[in-house]
């Protein structure tokens, strides 16, 4: 019983030998995790000229988008799809071929141009 309280003893005073040094990693690690984080590049989605609105798009709320191989995009709306051709914005309403007017929140098109929503 003896030779478990030195053990003991022996290993609390390793430890306290040891806290300054523990004490001065943890403190410099935290000063080191305060400084914000500065990209050496800017980030591309910070640069407001590669953000535009489309005019044709305005009037509805776009949960997807998937671009067809003849370079059409197509847009999951609320209530339907809606076609986009580079000038304007042709929609198609579920409720108009009789299926539940739900939002599309996924969109695919395959590549012979079919298009699942």
């Amino acid at each position: 019983m003896l030779g478990f309280r030195v053990e003991c003893l022996r290993f609390y005073m390793r430890l306290l030998k040891a806290l300054p040094l523990i004490i001065v990693s943890l403190v410099a690690a935290s000063a080191v995790a305060e400084r914000p984080y500065v990209p050496k590049r800017p980030i591309a989605f910070d640069e407001e000229w590669r953000w535009s609105e489309l005019e044709a798009l305005v009037p509805y709320t776009v949960r997807d988008v998937e671009e067809a191989p003849d370079g059409t995009l197509w847009f999951g709306v609320v209530g339907g799809i809606v076609e986009y051709d580079g000038y304007t914005a042709t929609p198609y309403w579920f409720k108009d071929q009789g299926l539940d007017p739900g939002a599309v929140s996924d969109i695919k098109v395959s590549s012979n141009g079919s298009i699942y929503a």
